[in-house]
């Protein structure tokens, strides 16, 4: 799994971007791809981890879960 630090997530719409600790380009990240329990939303600097899906519109994070450590 990647990992990586959201960089802005917009609750009304329910997407936003992640940077990956490795570089490249931001990974978009829909509300409805976080796994952690009771999570619904993501802010700005938390830490999370996530799988990465390439299609042709770009980079998707899939399985994103709240890094607590």
């Amino acid at each position: 799994m990647a990992t990586g630090i959201v960089r802005s997530f917009n609750d009304s719409k329910g997407f936003g971007l992640i940077t990956p600790d490795l570089g490249g380009p931001p990974v978009f990240a829909r509300g409805d791809a976080i796994s952690t329990p009771g999570v619904k939303k993501l802010k700005a600097l938390e830490r999370v981890r996530y799988e990465v899906l390439e299609s042709a519109a770009g980079l998707f994070a899939l399985n994103i879960q709240l890094i607590t450590e």
